[in-house]
């Protein structure tokens, strides 16, 4: 039993040992293991670079151009075809298998279009890539780009003429219509007449033909293109005669700087055509005759800017009847619409003429049957001479016609705007050079209610049916016109009757007015008194101010609306008194009866009004000395415009002037008063502006104390002017002096608008003044003009805190490197500190049983 207890105490003895020893490395770790300090971005920076190191490698990529790696096995036919080229070479590939992939041990052969190493080889997809078949599906294909083996060209080589018999009678019948010109065609100046006119093209590519400057007469007419790129051809200069009579055709593309001309029926009857965009083609001249005719689905065609166009040719967009957009905005130098340039565009959307300052002529059914069109205003067309016979009739919808100021018009055709059902009125003014107005020019407007015929001194004739059969007419506007006019018997043909002929004034306009009363009741038989047209004339207000101005609308933009009556001659009339206008005083009757008969033409009762005085806005002064404190309550003048503003400096005893200031125009603000931005004024000391001229400155006059009498200590008056708390005195009291060189560049000018952050005069003025003192305001009350510092002087003067100096209250600090501290942990002392006592004590427990034991 204790033979067996012996070892057992020893074992446990050896067993507490290594307990004891466990523990005490256990506490070592623990306490000289605390947490070192770790900078943040030096961490961060670590542990990126680890990511990087440890990031695992990518799966390699296999090298797919290494010849060793085995390209998989295709199927393939067992029979190859061999096809023949021009150039005799042989080519043998596999049906529908690109030519690269060799069969059967079959030698390498390069092909004349295209030349593959076995690098590039064994970059294909394993299955493989479908040419393009052939248009009759027997096999044979011309591959690639045309060379010049494939064409023939005129006796200087530079012109194609059409394909070489070589191609024509071999691969030509098996090609599959893509036409690509091969760089070696760069020299190429011209496409021949006809050159591919009514070959099996199904597109084309002139990316090569860097150099082509004509495309000749029908040079691919009869094509099936459908698309046409023609922006490669930068030079190209001229498309011929119906080059591109294509019905496919369904896209063009343009952008051809130097293309001066596109030839007659250059794109007719592509009926697939949709849009046109013609901005690009700066140098673009003309367009031929039905160079777009009958484009029945050409929607749009864009005209924003072509500087050089003079001329659009006959029919050149005839029938495009569902044409909608066509902008004449900036075509400045066009000289010529020519005849049926668009006859039938029926849903053409109404165009501006206004800036086609270079226009000579309209011609005949130019825009005939344009049944969409609102309006006609042909103005101020400088150069106009002609509108054609036609040019506008048969438009539907149209609703009115103005004919205005055309100085240089001779010739308005006969029917020019006959059979136009829906027009209401019409106006024909200022054509100084206009003789005669033609047989049926307005035939058929039978909607039209009006008609003013205006400031034509040389018109002599009015023609045949030249207003036939206006259904609607009631009233007809005249003035003297010519004293010879000859108006047809005819010229008013089944007119409404009992209208009114108006004249413009009561001298030779009333004998205008005359004939044509005596014309229409003639012809029409009307000569009973209810149907018979009358001369009338009118009664109106007139409204003038103080400097002869039409008054038209009130101070609060309200339209005045003038009183205006009308009558026949002899009708008697009452005139009322004239209205009060907002913003006028009293009227006063100037000329003409409140009440009486009516002359014939028109007759103007005159008001005189005189604008009341506006009110300005209120102008602040305040005075105050070099340390801003003010010397009285700021005063406040309010008045009108044509008041005075006097800039006097006031005088006090204890007190000297010494410099102006005007506050820069206040801006919009949300807040109720607006800041003041001082700027120095001091050539408007001793001046008077208007307050209308001052708009709303505020000024400031600074005054410095005198050295004796009274109290002429600074500063001790209670109101400070808010944002003008910066001492501008010296120690001794005296006014810090002004340099030489501190002129404002900003003059404060009566009625002149002060530049907004220009520099002041005065070095410590702050820019941004806070909102004008009550009259009494307390010290208290100063608004500070910058963020509050952590000590230092706060009086006001502008400060600036250098991050990179120790400021006065932490004199002791460690000077800064002028950079914020790195962000990173603290190291925690309290596990090494547990960790020692902890080892100290088993330490000294271990001890204390040893000797026990011994």
């Amino acid at each position: 039993m204790k033979t067996e207890m012996t070892p057992h105490y020893k074992m446990y003895k050896h067993g507490k040992q290594w307990v004891y020893a466990s523990l005490t490395t256990v506490t070592l770790l623990s306490g000289f293991g605390a947490t070192p300090v770790v900078l943040a971005e030096e961490l961060a920076t670590e542990r990126t670079e680890v990511s990087k190191q440890s990031e695992p490698d990518a799966e390699p990529t296999p090298n797919v151009t290494d010849p060793t790696l085995p390209l998989p096995a295709p199927e393939l036919s067992p029979e190859p075809t061999t096809v023949e080229y021009s150039s005799d070479v042989k080519v043998t590939t596999e049906n529908n298998l690109p030519s690269e992939v060799q069969v059967n041990n079959a030698p390498e052969v390069t092909s004349l279009d295209s030349t593959k190493t076995q690098q590039e080889n064994t970059t294909k997809a394993a299955s493989p890539v479908k040419e393009k078949g052939p248009r009759n599906g027997s096999g044979d294909v011309h591959h690639g780009a045309f060379t010049k083996a494939d064409f023939t060209f005129d006796s200087a080589g530079t012109t194609i003429t059409g394909f070489s018999s070589t191609f024509t009678s071999g691969d030509y019948k098996n090609w599959d219509g893509v036409l690509t010109f091969a760089p070696e065609l760069s020299d190429v100046i011209g496409i021949g007449a006809s050159a591919f006119a009514s070959k099996a093209i199904d597109s084309v590519d002139f990316s090569n033909l860097t150099e082509l400057q004509k495309m000749g007469d029908s040079a691919f007419a009869g094509t099936s293109i459908e698309t046409l790129n023609l922006r490669p051809l930068r030079n190209l200069q001229t498309i011929g005669d119906g080059a591109f009579v294509i019905t496919n055709l369904t896209n063009v593309l343009f952008d051809n700087p130097n293309l001066t001309s596109i030839g007659n029926n250059a794109f007719y009857n592509a009926t697939n055509l949709t849009t046109i965009d013609f901005s690009s083609l700066i140098s673009l001249q003309q367009i031929g005759r039905s160079a777009f005719f009958n484009c029945t689905n050409l929607q749009s065609v864009i005209f924003d800017d072509l500087p050089a166009l003079t001329s659009i040719g006959l029919q050149a967009f005839s029938q495009c009847i569902n044409l909608e957009t066509f902008k004449f905005d900036n075509l400045d130098t066009l000289t010529t619409i020519s005849d049926n340039a668009f006859f039938q565009c029926k849903k053409l959307n109404t165009p501006n003429f206004d800036n086609l300052q270079a226009l000579v002529s309209i011609g005949k059914e130019a825009f005939n049957q344009c049944n969409a069109f609102k309006t006609i205003k042909l103005e101020h067309l400088q150069s106009l001479t002609s509108i054609g016979i036609n040019a506008f009739a048969s438009c539907t919808s149209m609703e009115s016609i103005q004919i205005i100021d055309l100085p240089k018009l001779t010739t308005l055709a006969a029917q020019a705007f006959n059979n136009n059902p829906n027009v209401k009125s019409i106006e024909v003014d200022n054509l100084p050079l206009l003789t005669s107005i033609p047989n049926d020019v307005f035939y058929g407007c039978t909607s039209a209610e009006s008609l003013t015929l205006t400031n034509m001194p040389a018109l002599l004739s009015i023609g045949n049916h030249a207003f036939y059969n206006f259904h609607a007419l009631t009233q007809i506007n005249v003035d003297d016109l010519n004293a010879s006019l000859n108006i047809n018997s005819t010229a008013f043909d089944s007119v409404k009757n009992n209208g009114i002929v108006r004249p413009t004034n009561i001298g030779n306009a009333l004998i205008t007015a005359q004939k044509f009363v005596d014309s229409i009741n003639s012809w029409n038989g009307y000569y009973q008194n209810d149907s018979t047209w009358k001369i009338a004339g009118t009664v109106s207000h007139k409204y003038l101010d103080q400097f002869d101005h039409e008054i038209t609308v009130d101070i609060n933009n309200e339209p005045i609306t003038p009183w205006t009556q009308w009558g026949l001659i002899n009708d008697q009339y009452d005139a009322p008194s004239a209205p009060l206008i907002a913003g006028y005083g009293e009227p006063v009757l100037e000329s003409g009866t409140l009440n009486g008969a009516m002359t014939g033409g028109p007759q103007e009762i005159i008001y005189r009004y005189q604008a009341l005085p506006l009110a300005a806005q209120t102008v602040t002064i305040y005075r105050v000395d070099t340390n801003g404190v003010e010397i009285e309550d700021p005063e406040t003048i309010d008045g009108t415009v044509d008041d005075d503003l006097d800039l006097t400096p006031k005088g006090y005893d204890n007190y000297d002037f010494t410099e102006l200031y005007g506050s820069d125009l206040p801006g919009t603000s949300a807040r109720l008063v607006p800041d003041l931005n001082w700027l120095r004024a001091d050539e408007l000391a001793n001046t008077t502006l208007k307050l209308g001229a001052n708009n709303g400155r505020s000024y400031k006059f600074v005054y410095t104390a005198k050295s004796t009498g009274g109290d002429t200590t600074p500063g001790t008056g209670p109101n400070i002017i808010p944002g003008d708390n910066t001492d501008t005195s010296t120690p001794d009291g005296k006014p810090t002096p002004t340099p030489d060189n501190t002129t404002p560049e900003t003059d404060l000018n009566p009625g002149k608008l002060p530049s907004s952050g220009d520099s002041t005069d005065e070095p410590t003025a702050q820019p941004n003044v806070s909102k004008v003192p009550s009259k009494n305001p307390s010290a208290s009350n100063k608004r500070p003009n910058h963020l509050p510092g952590s000590g230092g002087n706060t009086t006001g003067t502008n400060r600036t805190t250098d991050l990179s100096a120790p400021t006065a209250a932490n004199n002791n600090a460690q000077p800064t490197t002028g950079t914020l501290p790195k962000a990173g942990s603290r190291e925690n002392s309290a596990p090494r500190t547990l960790g020692l006592l902890l080892l100290t004590t088993i330490l000294g427990w271990f001890a204390f049983i040893k000797r026990r034991q011994s």
